[in-house]
């Protein structure tokens, strides 16, 4: 079982078999990944500090990352430890292959991992959510923006919305995008159909100029959802 009073903050896996959890204790305190065999969990590498996420390419390599700039890999073999080179948290970490990382650094610009050194973004202040699906099929949300990275440059997305963006997630399989905003705001849309089936648009809902974007605004009556203190908030 999971070890009482431990924060379990981020989960991956292949199989209901083989899943990895980062447990937290404290900032200060080693990050510890445990590992479920579909029997019990044991423990699979303790960090030399705090760790945060933890996401595995399918391939064989599986990185995590925390306080200090730390990242670490397993090769499927072992586990090793490296720094990033900054001396902010690392909040999240995706890549679709060894030479093709990025991490969202907290109060800072994110990182991107080309095979040979970090490197900046091109236009990218800050990250506030990292969502990936393919190497040429990027997002990167700035508290209020939303930049796309289509396997040559970074474009900043107009997605009709001017509060901050909570939740951003994509469907591969249809195209739709999804964003949940301030007060229970949640929107979908697709600007990848070629030739969309027509959708009536309602006039005070704004169109990304060239595309074919649907707007679905929901407003929920519930308290609004900010970002956790100290991770969600512009420094």
């Amino acid at each position: 079982m999971l070890h009482p009073g431990t924060d379990q903050l981020s989960i991956w896996g292949t199989a209901p078999d083989d899943l990895y959890v980062i447990e937290y204790t404290g900032m200060f305190d080693p990050g510890k990944i445990l590992h479920w065999n579909g029997v019990f969990w044991e423990q699979h590498f303790q960090a030399p500090r705090a760790l945060y996420d933890i996401w595995g390419d399918g391939n064989g390599n599986i990185y995590a990352c925390g306080e200090q700039g730390l990242l670490c890999r397993y090769d499927g073999w072992t586990w090793s430890s490296s720094q990033i080179g900054v001396t902010q948290a690392l909040r999240q970490v995706w890549g679709p292959a060894p030479d093709d990382v990025y991490v969202r650094v907290y109060a800072d610009a994110p990182r991107h991992w080309d095979g040979t050194s970090w490197n900046l973004l091109p236009g990218v202040e800050h990250a506030s959510l990292l969502v990936g699906q393919a190497a040429d099929d990027i997002y990167i949300v700035d508290y209020d923006d939303l930049y796309h990275w289509n396997g040559a440059v970074w474009t900043l997305e107009d997605v009709g919305y001017d509060g901050w963006i909570h939740g951003f997630w994509t469907d591969p399989s249809t195209g739709f995008r999804y964003l949940f905003g301030d007060y229970g705001t949640v929107k979908r849309w697709d600007n990848y159909t070629p030739t969309p089936t027509p959708q009536p648009v309602p006039a005070s809902s704004p169109a990304s100029a060239g595309a074919a974007v649907l707007l679905i605004s929901v407003v929920i009556a519930v308290v609004s959802r900010r970002p956790a203190a100290g991770d969600g908030h512009k420094p």
